[in-house]
Formats: C-alpha cells, structure tokens, sequence
C-alpha cells in the first residue's frame, strides 16, 4: 500500500505540474515547480516506502534549512533537501531550474555552496530533518526490500517486455541458489539472481543494501562470493533459471523495441515540451535515412536518429541491442559508420529531419544544446545565399575625419614587431579562445582599408612631388649640360 499511495502521489504531482505550464509562470513559479519535483524524488529515493509530504520554501538567505523549515511552516517540518539551477560550482540566480539542477542534502554542503545565488528552493517534510532510510523496519525487511527493487530491475533488463513475478527469500547457507527456490517456495520457482549488501569483495552482514548492492547472476559467480557473509537474498521467478533476453519475440523485433525506447529518449532530450509520435523502421541497406522515412513510412515523416548495437565502431549485426547501443542524429555521421552491419533501425518522427528544439528563452541549437548565450547556436557549418548584419552603429567613417589620427608606418610597424598583429585587430590566441563578431570585424577590417588607403593617398602625393622635383632637376640639368658645351666652345677659342 505504501508504494500505490507513494506512486499515486508521484502522478498527482505529475498532474499539478503539467496543468501549471498552461499558464505563464513566474521565475519563482518555474524554480519552485522544478525544485518540488526534484525534491521529491529525492527524498523517495533515500526513504523506499515510507509516506511523507512535501513542502517547498525560498532560503531566506541567512539562517539554516531547518531554521527557515520550523519557522517559515512550523516546528514538526523539517528540512530534507535544498535545490538550486545549474551545476552545484555554478552560479545560477535567474535560471529556471528546468535544465540542470542540482540537490544538496545536508547543511555541511550547503554552507559549502550557499554563497554562490539567492533563489535557493528548501525541501521540506515531517519526517525527520535530511532522512535517510527512515523507517521502522527491521533489517531483514530492508534488506529484502531493496533485493526486491534491485533483482527486479536485473529481471526486468535482461529480459525486455516479459512479463514475471518475484519472489525474494534468505540463502539458507548451504544449498544452491535453485535448490533454495525449488525448496522454499515450490518447483515452479527459479533462481534469477542474488543480492549483497556493499561491494562483491567486502563482507556485508548487517548492511541494509540502501547504500551499495551487488548482484550475481550466476551459481558459479555465487560460489566465489558466497563466503563474504550470510544474508544473502535470492531474487525468484517463475521464468527459466538465470534467464537471459527470455522472450518468444524475434531479433528484429527485440531490436525494434530496444532502438525505439533509446531513440524515443533521444528525441524528447533535444525537443523539450514538443509532442511527437515515434515510427521505427529498419533502414534499407542502400538510401539516405530521410529517404527511408519518406518512402517507408509517407513524406510527412522525417528522420530524427538512427540505432545500431554495440559501440560505434564495433559490428553488431545479430546483437538485440540491449546490452548496448548506438545513436546516430546526422546523415553524416552515419555515412562514417553504416557499413558496420546491416540492421540499423531508423527513429523517426513528423517533426523537421533531426529535429533540435529551441529551448525556453528561444534561442535555438543546431547541432548543440549550448547556444553560449546567443539566439543561435551552430555546431557545424553553415551554406547560405546571403548573410545580412541589419544593423552596425559604429561603421569607420569616422577614419576620413579631419580630427582622426591614424597611426604612422612607423607606429604600425612597431606595434607589428611587438605583438605579432595590427592595431585594434584580436591576436590569434584571442580568436581561437573567444571567436568574433562578425560585423565588428567587418568593420575592424574596413577601418583598416580605409587607413591603408590614406596611406596611399599620402604616399602618392608624396611621389607626385618627388617627380615634379624629378622634372626641375631634369630642365636644371639639360641647362647646365648646355652650359657646359657653350664653356667648353669658348675655351677652345
């Protein structure tokens, strides 16, 4: 029951927040919303089955959670978790809370990290302040429910869309892990696994399994380890003994279903809030993954994601992809990789071809989730017909102004022989380390043509008078040549 109550509180605040983002919220909203859900989790997580309430409250900014719990509500809440927007190093005042955020859950890290923005959100309970499996269970009751959780989840991977149930009981210390099935509840029943409390080397008696848990699935792994401790508990089922990808489906379709959930995680990843149905198909050895989708499906369906199993650069043809896989979210990357094997399952959807959304403030990503700050971020190139700057307020006329001075040569080339660059142009190192506005290079650039160009103005005003004086030396000199002539006749008299 307390699980059902736990899950049916989960939906309902589930419920809450989607019928909230009907209406424009506030920040203060938004971080409160974001904080509740994220807390929540947290304190389900750290206290399995037990019920609780959440309430959320700002950090006042001075005091301790607890403080702000027991006197911002009263003194039977207390202070479990405390949220705030990006990574804990991160500054984050302003921020949402909706793409990262990060949970501290003790007063020790909090002072460690409080001083780093305001809008602080605190989780607050009834049950006692920063719980950690509070509950009034024995040890063998916690012990056998976080085997239940664990073994379940390993039944669940390892064998995808099989429906089963299980059992949990304590390892009698002698017997192997299917004779205590077979004898402790019934023939019908097989060993799937076997749960510990801390790491596979270490010994674990009298550990709840709520911190570390491990999991053999195997007699011959259990034999090695069997000796570590005596309660261990073995995790049944009604399917075959140590059951592997057991199921009556195919490879294609085991392999359809494990790319559709990953390709499905994928496209919600990089489309936040966008509704958007999923259609897999196999690719067909030959086209461009759009092609596949248009003429498979109709031309309302575009490419979003292809999934392959194993490593990128492994084969894989024959791997169910549920031990690993591989997602590729461009035609180019996966022309790298296609000819690896043969059974790449497309995702596809009827929003655009490898759809990135913009996020909530409408900057939008293409090909990055990280547009820096600006409106729009590109991980790649770009092929355009024109690129238009619509507006620049500090345009270099300004260098064909009487009262503007450009450098001298001499100046220009000093500052060449110290630094490496021109005047008022970034090094390298800056633009390889900060990149540059486009408009305002053009500029830099044009401001530097202008005042190449007065130097050439002067420099061919310069020139001209050298060769008027060129022309006066020349008629002085023709003169003084006649000159001569005339001296030399009259000597010769």
């Amino acid at each position: 029951m307390k699980q059902i109550k736990t899950k049916i509180k989960i939906a309902v605040i589930a419920m809450i927040g989607m019928s909230l983002g009907v209406k424009a919220q506030t920040l203060s909203e938004k971080q409160m919303q974001n904080a509740r859900a994220t807390g929540y989790s947290i304190i389900a997580s750290k206290n399995p089955g037990v019920d609780f309430s959440v309430y959320v409250i700002p950090w006042d900014g001075e005091n301790t959670l607890e403080y702000n719990a027991n006197n911002q509500i009263n003194v039977e809440w207390h202070a479990q978790a405390v949220v705030k927007g990006n990574y804990f190093y991160q500054n984050f005042d302003g921020n949402d809370f909706s793409t990262y955020s990060s949970v501290i859950t003790s007063q020790e890290k909090f002072d460690q990290y409080k001083d780093l923005g305001t809008q602080w959100w605190i989780i607050c309970s009834t049950i006692p302040p920063f719980s950690e499996n509070y509950s009034k269970e024995t040890l063998s009751e916690k012990q056998m429910q976080n085997a239940r959780a664990t073994g379940y989840s390993i039944i669940a991977s390892k064998n995808p869309g099989v429906d089963f149930s299980v059992y949990v009981i304590p390892w009698d210390g002698e017997n192997t892990l299917e004779y205590n099935a077979n004898n402790q509840i019934n023939v019908e029943w097989h060993a799937q696994a076997v749960v510990k409390g801390n790491y596979f080397y270490q010994n674990f008696d009298g550990n709840d399994f709520s911190t570390y848990s491990s999991v053999i699935t195997s007699q011959e792994k259990f034999d090695q380890y069997k000796d570590l401790g005596t309660q261990w508990w073995i995790i049944c089922s009604t399917i075959p003994p140590f059951s592997e990808n057991y199921s009556k489906e195919t490879l294609s379709e085991k392999q359809m279903q494990n790319a559709r959930a990953t390709g499905y995680s994928i496209i919600a990843s990089k489309n936040p809030g966008v509704d958007f149905s999923v259609y897999v198909i196999p690719w067909d050895g030959e086209n461009t993954l759009e092609y596949n989708a248009n003429n498979q499906i109709n031309v309302e369906w575009h490419a979003q994601a292809v999934v392959k199993g194993n490593y990128f650069y492994q084969n894989f043809d024959g791997n169910d992809f549920s031990t690993y896989s591989s997602v590729i979210t461009s035609q180019e990357k996966f022309d790298q990789y296609k000819d690896l094997g043969t059974q790449w399952w497309i995702i596809c959807s009827t929003i655009p071809p490898f759809s990135e959304k913009t996020n909530f403030k409408g900057k939008v990503g293409i090909g990055t989730t990280d547009t820096k700050g600006f409106e729009l971020g590109v991980n790649g190139k770009i092929a355009a017909n024109g690129v238009k700057v619509a507006t620049y307020s500090n345009w270099p006329d300004f260098v064909f102004k009487n009262n503007h001075n450009i450098p001298t040569l001499t100046e220009v080339e000093n500052h060449i022989k110290e630094n490496g660059h021109l005047i008022d142009i970034p090094s390298a190192k800056e633009v390889e380390k900060n990149g540059f506005f486009l408009g305002e290079m053009d500029a830099k650039l044009l401001q530097k043509i202008e005042e190449l160009t007065l130097y050439t103005i002067a420099q061919e005003k310069k020139i001209e008078k050298v060769e008027r004086q060129n022309e006066s030396l020349k008629v002085m000199n023709s003169k003084l040549i006649e000159l001569q002539k005339r001296l030399e006749k009259l000597e010769k008299k």
